[in-house]
């Protein structure tokens, strides 16, 4: 997906995350939800060059 910001344009690239179901439900501010559970999240990101105000960090 490309985005700007300030005139600036880049790529994001979102991380895929599967979930499955469980039987719990919570209630908040009088209504019911159903929670997911989450697995196979990547534990290593890629190396980035960050930039703020032309400068490298």
């Amino acid at each position: 997906m490309k985005l700007y910001y300030r005139g600036v344009s880049y790529q994001y690239h979102p991380c895929k995350v599967s979930t499955t179901a469980v039987d719990f439900v919570g209630k908040y501010r009088g209504l019911n939800y159903r929670l997911g559970s989450a697995h196979g999240l990547p534990l290593v990101q890629d190396k980035v060059n960050l930039k703020y105000r032309g400068v490298s960090y």
